[in-house]
């Protein structure tokens, strides 16, 4: 059986990034010896791939509690609660948010809504900074800098400058709802202030192809595959009224966009293939002039750099709306990673990946 390496995608999405969650614990259930080689988050994408990389104890069951007893509101008593994902906690979330008074007091000179102190309290409590930046899953989570309005990465094998919770915390930093957070950027060394990295992509694959390309020294036998994770459907129903049509430029803005790029996907593979079959056998006076023009042969040397990853999507079945984007009741997030659980399943079940 050949070597397998893998990665994981994990979109940006606020609460709902408890789906993300119900789909990890399938993964992990599904796959006994399942492990991570690299793993890439943006926004709540971030929280989730930090717990799942840095945990002090077992991930899986790590992540699952944050959610249910560190995020979670209160659930309403009958009735009221049938109507509780109207009326998002105004004043915060457990473990994740505070509202900050001074925003109403002086709205015009405030910069976001909440604080995000009780987010990081949770993290110093949960995560193991020794344990995220030793391990062997490559982490990778993105910001974008305010100032520049370029994309930043932040990983925890970068040699000069070790990875902090502060890069979690900037990659969700949803103005205007969350501060801006100042982390320092791994390849300047400069401090810079960042907000949400899903302003800028909410899909943080790049990165991802790359290393998965990069493992094993690019060996040719491994075998190279990329969970991604969609929270936002690219199709939906035509919407009737504001409230869907808020509701669907959200999508379209935040969604993945990956069925769009999936032909693409295909013509790369192809071209690999390609390069593979001619590679052996270009006539050695060939090569020589190739070497010998230095961006002919680091194009060349690109080319045949790039690996075929099998690229595995598992995207929410579950009808979510922005109405229900503030619902952070235990009963929603509870139905939300059991939604995660059960599509992650039948997908696998679905393309024949569940081991017998």
């Amino acid at each position: 059986m050949k070597k397998k390496v893998r990665g994981l995608v994990l979109q940006g999405g606020g609460e709902f990034g408890a789906y993300e969650c119900g789909v990890i614990k399938a993964l992990y259930l599904c796959y006994p010896d399942f492990r991570l080689d690299v793993v890439s988050g943006v926004s709540i994408g971030a929280i989730n791939a930090a717990v799942l990389v840095g945990a002090k104890n077992d991930p899986v069951n790590t992540l699952e509690k944050t959610w249910l007893e560190r995020f979670a509101v209160m659930d309403w008593p009958s009735p009221f609660g049938e109507v509780q994902y109207l009326f998002p906690p105004i004043l915060g979330t457990p473990g994740m948010s505070q509202i900050r008074f001074d925003s109403f007091l002086a709205p015009f000179r405030a910069t976001s809504i909440y604080d995000t102190s009780p987010l990081l309290r949770t993290l110093q409590e949960i995560i193991d900074l020794n344990r995220l930046n030793t391990s062997p899953t490559h982490l990778v989570t993105t910001a974008v800098d305010i100032e520049t309005g370029e994309l930043t990465y932040f990983e925890n094998k970068n040699q000069r400058s070790p990875f902090s919770l502060e890069m979690v915390l900037a990659s969700g930093s949803l103005a205007p709802n969350f501060p801006m957070t100042r982390a320092r950027d791994q390849r300047s060394g400069k401090e810079s202030w960042y907000w949400d990295g899903g302003f800028s992509s909410n899909l943080p694959l790049t990165r991802v192809i790359n290393l998965l390309e990069q493992c094993d020294n690019g060996n040719e036998e491994v075998e190279r595959e990329v969970f991604i994770i969609e929270l936002f459907p690219m199709r939906a129903h035509l919407p009737t009224n504001m409230l869907e049509v808020h509701n669907r430029i959200i999508q379209l803005l935040f969604s993945s966009k990956m069925k769009l790029d999936q032909k693409l996907f295909n013509q790369f593979d192809s071209y690999i293939d390609l390069m593979h079959l001619i590679d052996g056998k270009i006539p050695d006076e060939v090569m020589d002039e190739i070497r010998q023009n230095d961006k002919a042969f680091n194009a060349y040397q690109s080319l045949i750099g790039h690996r075929k990853i099998k690229y595995i999507v598992i995207t929410s079945t579950r009808s979510e709306s922005l109405s229900g984007a503030g619902d952070f009741s235990k009963a929603t997030i509870k139905d939300r990673i059991e939604a995660g659980y059960q599509d992650t399943f039948n997908k696998l079940d679905e393309l024949d990946l569940i081991p017998v």
